[in-house]
């Protein structure tokens, strides 16, 4: 399940929603963030995240986008996808005080647990399919 009392996410699945994210070699099942308040919140508060598990940020229009970790517990990947989700760049955020920013034309950022993809060979210019947006 992707939102627990364990983990403290206190979202709920009708405000954000959930997608599959296929990669050339995984998937991620993720919650979707749409709206400025679950955009500014993301993984706050998260003490644990399942492997194969994330959030998808869509932002409202495609441009920079910075991302920090304030009240986030675990260390983070983060990728920065375009609006035809293409992979711009993959960035490792540490928990409490981490950051990324990526001044392209974001439209899109794929959080996971740290380290999931390197694991799974996911690199700039993949595509990836989102099923469920």
């Amino acid at each position: 399940m992707l939102a627990t009392r364990k983990n403290r996410i206190l979202y709920k699945l009708a405000e954000i929603g959930i997608a599959v994210a296929n990669f050339p070699n995984g998937r991620l099942h993720l919650m979707v963030s749409r709206t400025p308040e679950l955009l500014a919140r993301g993984l706050s508060g998260v003490h644990s995240l399942p492997s194969n598990t994330g959030m998808l940020f869509v932002m409202p229009a495609a441009g920079p986008a910075y991302f920090w970790m304030r009240n986030t517990h675990i260390p983070l990947d983060i990728a920065f996808l375009d609006e035809n989700m293409s992979i711009l760049s993959v960035q490792t955020m540490e928990p409490e005080t981490g950051s990324a920013r990526h001044d392209g034309p974001v439209k899109y950022a794929i959080e996971a647990r740290a380290g999931w993809f390197d694991e799974h060979g996911v690199k700039v210019g993949d595509a990836v399919q989102v099923d469920g947006l």
